[in-house]
């Protein structure tokens, strides 16, 4: 649902995507085979967008620090302490995600997408991460 109210907010990006549909998919194909959904990058990446600028979690990600406690950021933890990150502040961060109020699908692609996964946390990172994400 957001990806579509960011793609309305912005008709180049709806445009550029429509572009890429246009050029993989044939005319008859309504719905997308799998070997082809993997060369609409840019679909990615508007997908990817959508959830930086609107995270599907409302809250932080919970999670506790082992019983024998855990630095972080150089500061020392005490054991099982819950701790959380806001997926909507980090991604916020315009030191990490630049214009961080725009919607700019083209930050993900290429090898600026990959040095931003690290901090892309919409669905929650590491073994608790969602599953359908890779």
């Amino acid at each position: 649902m957001s990806c579509m109210y960011w793609l309305l907010k912005n008709p180049f990006c709806m445009a550029k995507l429509r572009e890429e549909v246009d050029s993989v998919l044939e005319p008859d194909e309504v719905v997308a085979p799998c070997d082809k959904v993997k060369l609409l990058l840019y679909l990615r990446a508007c997908l990817d967008e959508s959830l930086r600028i609107t995270p599907p979690t409302t809250s932080g990600l919970p999670r506790r620090t082992p019983p024998e406690g855990w630095n972080i950021l150089g500061e020392f933890i005490p054991g099982d302490t819950t701790v959380s990150i806001s997926a909507y502040v980090t991604h916020r961060d315009p030191n990490i995600f630049p214009e961080p109020e725009s919607c700019v699908p083209e930050r993900w692609l290429g090898e600026q997408g990959k040095d931003l996964q690290p901090h892309f946390i919409a669905f929650s990172a590491g073994a608790c991460g969602c599953i359908c994400r890779s």
